[in-house]
C-alpha cells in the first residue's frame, strides 16, 4: 500500500468504529404483539364499545385478522417482533370438538412465536392437552407448575425459562401459572404449582441475568392485581404480559409499577377473546428501557384477514355440528361474568333448577364461573351454539348425600371475593341465602400442592339460610341433616376451593350431561323467568 494511501485507510478504520459505537450505543426498538385469553375465539364476533356515553356494537376479532397484523408488522420490522398468548387459549366449540388440534394449528399459522398455559387448558384433563400440544408450532414456558414423571403428558411440551433475542438485545422469558390450578383444573395428582409466585420469578430472574439476559419478561397467568404485587417486590423484572382476569387495558391504562431496585415495571393485558391484539413498543439500551408506547389495536373489519388462517379456520368450521334453534325466548337471559358471579341470575337459577328436578336433589349448586358467554343473549332464537358457549366445559352432574354444616360452608365461600366478581359465587336451587358482603369473609387453608383443604379464617357473611321444605315453605337449614345436593363434577371434585363438598357421605356421577340437559329443558318449552326469584339476598350494603 502506497503511504498516501494510509491516512484514507486510517479514516475509513475510524469512520467504521466510530458507526458501530454509536450503533452500538443507540436503543433498540422490539415489539411486542400480545393476546389474552383467547378461549379458542377463532372467529370474530359481535361486541359492545363505550365510548363518551355511547355505545355501538362491532364484529371485532377473528384469527384471521389477528394473524394479518402479525405477519404485516414482522414484515415491516425485521427481527425486531415477539408475538405471544399468555394462556387459556383453549375453550368453547371448537375445543370440545378438535381437543385443541384447530385452535394451536390456528395460532401457529398466525405466527405466535411463543406462549404460556392457562388453567383452561386442562379443562379436558392433561391427557387432552398433552395431544393437543402435539400440533403446536410455537414454544410455551411455565416457571411454577411441575409435572411429575418423564412419561407425563406434558412433560415435554413447556420449558421452565427460555432467552430469545430480538434486535440484538437478549430477552429472557419465564412464565407464571396460577397458583390456585390444582383447586379450579382438572390437572390429575402429579401436577404440583410452587405458591410463592415471588420467589420463583427472583429465581428465575437471575438465572436469566447469569445467562446473559439483558432484558427479562414474564408470562404470567396470575391476574392483574397478583401482577402488580410482583412487580413491586421483585427487581430486575421488565415486563409482565399478563393474563387470567380479563382486564383490557388501553391506551394510557397500563401499569407501571416501581420495582424495589427502583427500577420500573410494565404491566400490559388485552381482555378476552381476541377483540384486541396489544402492541407494546420498546426502545432498549443495553438491559434497559428508556421509553415504551402503549397500543392495544381493535381487530374490527378494517383489518383484511390473513387467506391462509381464513382456509384452515373455515375447514374446521365446516366439521363442526351444525347448530339448531331450541328455543325462543321470551326475554333477554344476561349471562355476563358480573351477573353470574355476584348475584342472582335467572341463567343461574334454571341451570340449578334443572340439576334439582332431574335428579330429585334437596339442594342444587353451579358456580358462577361454570356459565360462560359473557354477553346478554337477546329475546327470540336460542340456539345450541349459545348453549355450548354457555357451558362450554363438559360438566356431568354429580349427587352428593352431605351434612348440612357444609351447604353453609360451602355458601361462606361462595361469597368470599366479595365485592370482586368470582367465578365461585353460587348460583342455587332449593335454596334461599342472606349475605352481608361487609361481614369477615372465609379464608381457606392451602396444601402444598396449592389444594384447599380446610378453613384458615371462618367467615360471617351468610347469616341465615332457608331450604325448601317441597311443600312450598321454606325452614331453616339442618347443621347436622343430611341432604342430597345436585352439582357439576367440577365442583364436586374440589373445584374453585370447594374442599367442603369432598366431605360428602356418598357420592355418585349421575352421567348427566349438564349442557345436553339444559337444551332439552329449553327446547321443552321451559323459560328462564325475567329477574330472579329471591334466591340471594344481600343485606347490610
Amino acid at each position: 500500500m502506497r503511504p498516501a494511501a494510509w491516512p484514507r485507510t486510517m479514516l475509513l478504520v475510524l469512520l467504521v468504529s466510530l458507526w458501530a459505537a454509536v450503533a452500538e450505543a443507540a436503543p433498540r426498538s422490539i415489539i411486542f404483539l400480545t393476546t389474552s385469553d383467547l378461549q379458542s375465539q377463532l372467529e370474530p364476533y359481535v361486541i359492545t364499545l363505550r365510548a363518551g356515553g355511547k355505545t355501538r356494537k362491532v364484529r371485532a376479532g377473528g384469527m384471521a385478522r389477528l394473524a394479518a397484523v402479525i405477519k404485516a408488522v414482522k414484515a415491516a420490522h425485521p427481527d425486531r417482533v415477539l408475538a405471544v398468548t399468555t394462556g387459556d387459549d383453549l375453550m368453547g366449540k371448537y375445543f370440545m370438538t378438535f381437543k385443541g388440534q384447530a385452535t394451536y394449528r390456528v395460532l401457529t399459522a398466525a405466527g405466535i412465536d411463543l406462549g404460556t398455559l392457562g388453567n383452561h387448558e386442562f379443562d379436558l384433563g392433561v391427557k387432552v392437552l398433552g395431544r393437543g400440544l402435539g400440533y403446536l408450532g410455537y414454544r410455551l414456558v411455565v416457571s411454577n407448575m411441575i409435572a411429575s414423571g418423564p412419561d407425563h403428558p406434558l412433560a415435554r411440551h413447556y420449558r421452565d425459562h427460555l432467552i430469545i433475542t430480538r434486535s440484538g438485545v437478549k430477552i429472557g422469558f419465564f412464565g407464571l401459572m396460577t397458583p390456585d390450578l390444582v383447586s379450579i383444573a382438572k390437572t390429575g395428582s402429579h401436577i404440583r404449582v410452587k405458591q410463592d409466585l415471588a420467589a420463583t420469578a427472583r429465581r428465575r430472574i437471575k438465572l436469566l441475568r447469569s445467562q446473559g439476559a439483558q432484558l427479562v419478561v414474564a408470562l404470567t397467568h396470575i391476574g392483574l392485581d397478583q401482577d402488580k404485587y410482583l412487580a413491586s417486590r421483585v427487581a430486575g423484572l421488565d415486563v409482565i404480559l399478563g393474563a387470567h382476569s380479563h382486564d383490557l387495558l388501553l391506551a394510557g391504562q397500563e401499569a407501571v409499577v416501581q420495582r424495589p431496585d427502583g427500577g420500573r415495571c410494565i404491566i400490559v393485558q388485552t381482555g378476552t377473546r381476541g377483540a384486541y391484539l396489544g402492541r407494546l413498543y420498546l426502545d432498549c439500551d443495553g438491559g434497559r428501557v428508556v421509553s415504551y408506547r402503549w397500543d392495544p389495536l381493535l381487530l374490527d373489519a378494517k383489518i383484511k384477514p390473513d387467506p391462509q388462517v381464513t382456509a384452515l379456520i373455515d375447514g374446521y368450521r365446516a366439521k363442526l355440528p351444525p347448530a339448531r334453534v331450541l328455543a325462543k325466548l321470551a326475554h333477554p337471559l344476561d349471562c355476563r361474568s358480573a351477573t353470574v358471579r355476584g348475584g342472582e341470575a335467572p341463567v343461574g337459577d334454571i341451570v340449578c333448577d334443572i340439576m334439582r328436578y332431574r335428579t330429585g336433589a334437596d339442594v342444587a349448586l353451579q358456580n358462577g364461573g361454570g356459565i360462560r358467554g359473557n354477553r346478554i343473549i337477546p329475546a327470540g332464537p336460542l340456539t345450541t351454539d349459545d348453549v355450548a358457549t354457555m357451558f362450554p366445559f363438559g360438566n356431568s352432574i354429580t349427587l352428593l348425600r352431605i351434612e348440612g354444616r357444609y351447604i353453609r360452608l360451602a355458601l361462606e365461600w361462595g361469597v368470599s371475593a366479595l365485592p370482586d366478581k368470582s367465578g365461585r359465587f353460587l348460583q342455587v336451587s332449593g335454596l334461599r341465602y342472606w349475605v352481608n358482603p361487609r361481614a369477615t369473609a372465609m379464608r381457606i387453608k392451602k396444601g402444598p400442592d396449592g389444594k384447599a383443604i380446610g378453613v384458615a379464617r371462618p367467615g360471617e357473611r351468610v347469616t341465615k339460610v332457608l331450604v325448601s321444605d317441597r311443600r312450598g315453605g321454606w325452614v331453616p337449614l339442618d347443621d347436622r341433616k343430611v341432604y342430597s345436593v345436585a352439582t357439576n363434577t367440577y365442583l364436586a371434585a374440589g373445584g374453585d376451593g370447594y374442599f367442603m363438598l369432598g366431605r360428602a357421605q356418598k357420592r355418585r356421577n349421575t352421567y348427566l350431561s349438564l349442557k345436553s340437559l339444559v337444551e332439552s329443558v329449553l327446547a321443552a318449552g321451559h323459560q328462564p323467568k325475567a329477574a330472579g326469584q329471591g334466591r340471594i339476598i344481600f343485606v347490610g350494603k
